[in-house]
């Protein structure tokens, strides 16, 4: 039998779930040209003035990071200057390398953490969040952002929803657990009550998507996104990818940063046994690789751990059974309230022809929509197959 994973043992917490607990936001004098650039990277953008800012850094040694929390800070500081260097002039202005002094350590503390060098969700929101009044509750209400892209408070107003979400269903994650416990013990009540815990940890998820109303689909569509796009693909204006100096010269492709790196929901699916079918499971696995080392084994160990689907329909017991497809169909109802904001802050937006022809880059192409509307369709679809008669 497996071993059923606990979170301590992946620097999970039940509280905090995925998010970084009390992330530093200072890091030592020496790294001061990586910080100064990052808190500063809204005006140097405004400006165009981050490229010029970057040449202009020394190579420092990341060697020099002291803990797994200057580690975090210090590449989620490069991650976003990676991510404005790239974008600083739209697609039209675009380059294809990413100077040495950025690029050896920026894939070094990558390497370390396990996941893809450049910007994605753990260092765009997981790892780059503090509390306005430090001793004041653990809320959106009291958050702040540390790195900001974009000046004024439409950021934050996008960065509300997804915060509160990892922190209404933190609670799950350890249910996650119970549940294949419960399996393992045979224990259907306790089976019963983590999959009550999973349907409400995804109703609130769903509920707090309302939030993104605060967040104008032009900025998003026009302003943010196009500054967490990455490079490597047929409609990418980088199709090839792009060159980090002094690490490789064969381009490295990076995926956009997205909600959907997010790890809570794969462990959802690892929880209830869903799958998708082979090219989008593929593709959720291949997003996987953009998340830190111990979320993405953590997945992994849940996936292998003992069937909780099985155990339902072994049991064929019309409670058990009942509290499993509810937590099944509260998965479907979610991928679908995906679709509706996609279509809210993309489709929407995309279709004013004046401000299209006008924007110097897009969070996603016209022809690209369709691509990733499909895509989670189909993992709405695939997640409804699994729920018992």
């Amino acid at each position: 039998m497996a071993k059923i994973p606990e979170l301590a043992d992946y620097h999970i917490s039940a509280e905090y779930g995925f998010l970084l607990k009390d992330p530093l936001d200072s890091l030592p004098e020496y790294f001061a040209p990586w910080e100064n650039a990052a808190k500063n990277i809204a005006t140097l953008l405004e400006e165009k003035k981050l490229r010029e800012t970057v040449k202009n850094m020394p190579l420092l040694d990341h060697t020099k990071l002291s803990g797994y929390k200057e580690i975090r800070y210090g590449y989620t500081c490069l991650s976003y200057i990676t991510n404005g260097y790239v974008w600083q002039e739209g697609d039209k202005g675009v380059v294809d390398r990413l100077p040495r002094q950025i690029s050896i350590p920026l894939t070094a503390l990558a390497e370390y953490l396990g996941t893809k060098p450049g910007l994605c969700l753990t260092t765009f929101m997981l790892s780059n969040w503090k509390k306005i009044d430090p001793k004041g509750p653990l809320h959106y209400s009291n958050l702040d952002i540390i790195i900001k892209f974009t000046k004024g408070p439409d950021l934050l107003n996008f960065m509300k929803g997804p915060f509160q979400t990892e922190l209404a269903t933190a609670p799950a994650l350890q249910a996650c657990v119970d549940a294949l416990k419960a399996v393992v013990a045979d224990d259907k009540s306790s089976a019963i009550k983590a999959l009550q815990q999973i349907t409400k940890a995804m109703v609130d998820m769903e509920a707090y998507f309302d939030m993104f109303k605060h967040c104008e689909p032009d900025y998003f569509y026009y302003v943010l996104g196009p500054l967490l796009s990455g490079w490597g693909g047929e409609t990418s204006v980088l199709p090839n990818g792009l060159i980090y100096e002094g690490v490789s010269t064969e381009p490295k492709k990076l995926f956009s940063t997205n909600f959907g790196q997010g790890a809570t929901v794969y462990v959802f699916d690892a929880t209830l046994g869903i799958k998708q079918n082979k090219a989008e499971q593929q593709h959720m696995d291949d997003i996987m690789m953009c998340m830190p080392f111990n979320q993405r084994e953590f997945i992994i160990a849940m996936r292998n751990g003992p069937s909780l689907k099985e155990y339902v329909k072994q049991k064929n017991d019309s409670d058990l059974t009942d509290a499993y497809n509810s937590a099944v169909s509260s998965v479907v109802e979610f991928r679908s309230s995906h679709i509706r904001l996609v279509a809210r802050q993309v489709l929407v937006p995309s279709k004013n022809e004046a401000k299209f022809k006008a924007a110097i880059q897009v969070t996603a192409k016209k022809e690209e929509i369709p691509v990733i509307v499909d895509f989670l369709k189909g993992t709405r679809d695939g997640t409804s197959s699994h729920i018992l008669s």
